[in-house]
């Protein structure tokens, strides 16, 4: 059984600035084995910086959240860019 508080590994896939403060990611999952549905929470977790809880806002089969940078943790979301990878649970 996987240990729910270790965090999974993903890609971001592309990023998207809605407004000066404001980014949608979408990320790939690299090691498979969770599903996620829109309206769900999870916790993304920016490796030195810490981890935050987002809503989930794509389609099913998706894993895209949108955010506004007002900390730590959103503000290294903020600078992630396609190819970076980020933790997931």
């Amino acid at each position: 059984m996987r240990n729910p508080y270790l965090p999974c590994l993903a890609r971001v896939e592309w990023t998207r600035r809605e407004a000066p403060d404001v980014k949608t990611i979408s990320l790939t999952l690299l090691d498979g084995g969770m599903r996620f549905d829109p309206g769900q929470v999870i916790m993304v977790s920016a490796f030195g910086f810490g981890e935050a809880a987002f809503g989930l806002a794509g389609p099913p089969g998706t894993v895209e959240f949108t955010f506004r940078k007002v900390g730590n943790v959103t503000s290294a979301l903020f600078r992630a860019r396609k190819g970076d990878v980020l933790g997931v649970r």
